[in-house]
């Protein structure tokens, strides 16, 4: 009796001993004493109640845990509580997923799950089913990790577990955003979001504001996705949740750099990894890395963007994350076709899209077998309904006489056939009805295509046909008269040869108009984006008309400063201001003035040709812009346009994140104006980030 009050009187002390070494600090260190006094405390007991301070401090203060579980674990296994072994496996698991060891954490999160199925523990199961899930999830493996978070989500559904039930519907829509089923993903996710505000969660409200952010940015609505990031972001602070203050200043600073605010979005970029290094999440820490790539990219800097991209993926190692190594590539294959080295960039494009492709036959073999699992499920509850009922009515049957029973049977057999039979009808009709409007879809669609391609036909010959020929013809005659000596006065053929080099040089606008309308209505033009000085396009494009304004008598005025740096395509914009001047000096008359000024405020450029010429009606200005009409006139000295320099103006602002539009009264003179996004200062691209 003494040696049996001695043994527990030693493991009561190691307990508390324990508990001092295990817990670093918070309520748990001073409750436990309190709570181990008590002698109806069984060591299971006591280990679940080490392990719930695990779960309060496994975010918070991971590496108390880190000190904690080997002796929790050790306390568990030496009593036999294979429940406890189950749950300290699933904390080890998440600390490794913490610090991105995941072939560590499935190990845990895997042998947890046989000792929670071994048990019966559904909830465990669950649990373990959402951890497996996650681990998959970081893989690429997206079928896997839905089928187990599938699991989880049927656990907690029919449980009304809230608060794990929202965790999974959030990763379901965030493997869902992954592969490319966007509607599939906000459906999820907006449930999980309702759940949380209706609850209170605030963490997982916020995880269900990120998942919404990058559903608006997969839509390309940046302005809406950068809402949700900031208010994720304002949470996750409330919360001092450093995890998730990262992933909202990542994703932030994606949007800036899509938005084209480079320096912003290098700030962002290099925050988000300052704390990922503190959390020694790989993973995310390349992440960073390839988003400085690219910012660096945009800024022309390819040999710098390409080191860093092969840093990031260096970085990420064999964690095997598809989607994030082909993106990687793509970006690879993109900076060598920057330097023009064509070889690596097709190299990197074919890596590329032999990982984009298996991402996509995943998501579409998830389609398939979500489909197939929804029907087979609902086949077999039909089933089980239809016995049930069977068995039902035989009961009730029983009692009765046998010719009775008998013809009950027969009427409600033919009855219950009549029903199956004019169900199937009904469920064949209602195909047949879907498959014929999907069919109209279709036609209407390839309609509108034919319709589209039918206009840019006629355009294309009416082009030819009568802008196109008129001039040449015209040139001809000209030519043919100059060859037969028709001109002997020195002063005529001056005059003629000058009209020749006008026609000419209006055929050459016109064809190099009608070049790059033809390739943008066939989507073959492509922005090549840079930090240009819009000052040298403006240069360039005065030399090119300078002369025509000086036959027309008309005062060219210049306002802009030295240097006035935008980030734009500069072919593109070149053309835009080659005609808008070239229109500007049609239709102003002799002795008329043209003003082209630029503005640079904090966040865009502002770019304007003003003329003081015969103007536009207010009834043909909703024309000018309209890519239907290619609305033209003549100019002051009977000068043909053909519609297409305006349409092509506004397709290349707009494919570089600017816009265009137009002021005007009639005989007072017109001003285009259009706008470009601001370049960062060139030292962006030349700094050196030693930290990485």
């Amino acid at each position: 009796m003494k040696v049996n009050l001695l043994t527990g009187m030693l493991m009561f002390l190691f307990l508390i001993l324990g508990g001092e070494k295990l817990y670093a600090d918070g309520d748990a260190k001073t409750n436990l004493p309190e709570l181990t006094d008590k002698s109806t405390l069984t060591d299971r007991d006591k280990i679940d109640m080490l392990l719930n301070s695990c779960f309060e401090n496994i975010y918070s203060d991971p590496q108390t845990v880190r000190l904690q579980l080997p002796g929790i674990l050790s306390y568990a296994t030496r009593v036999g509580y294979e429940k406890g072994i189950a749950d300290a496996n699933g904390y080890y698991g998440v600390l490794y997923q913490q610090d991105g060891e995941l072939s560590q954490a499935m190990s845990f999160y895997q042998k947890a799950l046989v000792i929670y199925e071994k048990i019966g523990d559904e909830r465990g199961a669950a649990h373990a089913h959402n951890n497996v899930g996650s681990i998959y999830h970081r893989r690429g493996k997206y079928v896997k990790a839905l089928e187990n978070y599938q699991v989880a989500l049927n656990y907690y559904d029919s449980n009304h577990i809230i608060h794990p039930l929202i965790t999974t519907l959030t990763n379901i829509a965030s493997a869902y955003i992954t592969i490319g089923l966007i509607d599939e993903a906000k459906e999820y996710n907006q449930r999980a979001l309702n759940l949380a505000e209706k609850n209170g969660f605030k963490g997982k409200l916020a995880t269900s504001l990120v998942n919404m952010g990058v559903i608006s940015s997969n839509r390309h609505k940046l302005v809406e996705a950068k809402q949700y990031y900031t208010r994720a972001l304002n949470v996750y602070k409330e919360l001092d949740n450093q995890r998730g203050i990262a992933n909202c200043l990542l994703n932030i600073g994606v949007i800036l750099q899509k938005q084209g605010d480079m320096p912003l979005a290098f700030e962002h970029a290099l925050q988000a990894m300052s704390l990922y290094k503190e959390m020694n999440d790989h993973n995310r820490i390349s992440q960073c890395v390839n988003n400085i790539g690219v910012i660096l990219d945009k800024l022309g800097s390819y040999d710098k963007a390409i080191s860093y991209y092969t840093a990031a993926l260096k970085i990420i190692g064999d964690m095997g994350v598809n989607n994030e190594v082909a993106r990687i590539y793509n970006n690879l294959s993109k900076a060598y076709a920057g330097l023009e080295n064509y070889k690596e960039a097709l190299y990197y494009h074919e890596k590329y899209k032999s990982y984009s492709d298996s991402v996509l036959s995943l998501a579409k073999s998830q389609q398939i077998a979500e489909l197939q699992t929804k029907y087979e499920t609902q086949k077999k509850e039909q089933l089980i309904e239809l016995q049930q009922a069977k068995l039902e009515r035989q009961k009730l049957l029983g009692n009765t006489l046998l010719g009775l029973t008998i013809s009950i049977l027969l009427v409600a057999g033919l009855i219950i056939y009549a029903y199956v039979q004019k169900r199937l009808d009904n469920e064949k009709i209602t195909q047949q009805n879907v498959e014929i409007a999907r069919q109209n879809e279709m036609l209407g669609m390839q309609k509108n295509i034919l319709e589209e391609l039918n206009q840019t036909k006629d355009k294309l010959f009416s082009v030819i046909g009568h802008d196109l020929r008129g001039p040449i013809a015209n040139m001809r005659s000209i030519f043919d008269m100059v060859l037969e000596d028709e001109f002997t006065d020195r002063k005529e053929l001056f005059d003629v040869m000058k009209v020749l080099r006008d026609k000419t040089c209006d055929t050459h606008n016109l064809l190099e108009n009608l070049l790059y309308w033809s390739r943008s209505q066939q989507g073959r033009i492509t922005p090549n984006q840079g930090v240009v000085d819009l000052t040298e396009l403006v240069e360039e494009s005065l030399d090119l008309i300078k002369a025509d304004a000086k036959v027309k008598g008309i005062d060219l005025e210049i306002n802009m400063g030295e240097a006035v740096l935008s980030y734009c395509d500069a072919d593109m914009i070149n053309l835009v201001l080659r005609n808008l001047l070239s229109n500007a000096i049609k239709f102003t008359p002799s002795g008329g003035r043209i003003l082209l000024k630029i503005e640079q405020s904090d966040k865009h450029i502002k770019v304007s040709v003003r003329d003081t010429g015969i103007g536009v009606p207010k009834e043909n200005l909703p024309k000018l812009f309209d890519k239907s009409t290619y609305f033209t006139t003549y100019g002051t000295n009977k000068e043909k346009g053909s519609g297409l320099g305006l349409n092509l103006c506004r397709e290349f602002v707009e494919a570089n994140n600017g816009s265009i539009a137009v002021d005007s009264q009639l005989g007072k003179g017109s001003e285009f104006y259009f706008t470009l996004p601001l370049a960062g200062s060139r030292k962006l691209a030349d700094r050196q980030l030693s930290d990485v």
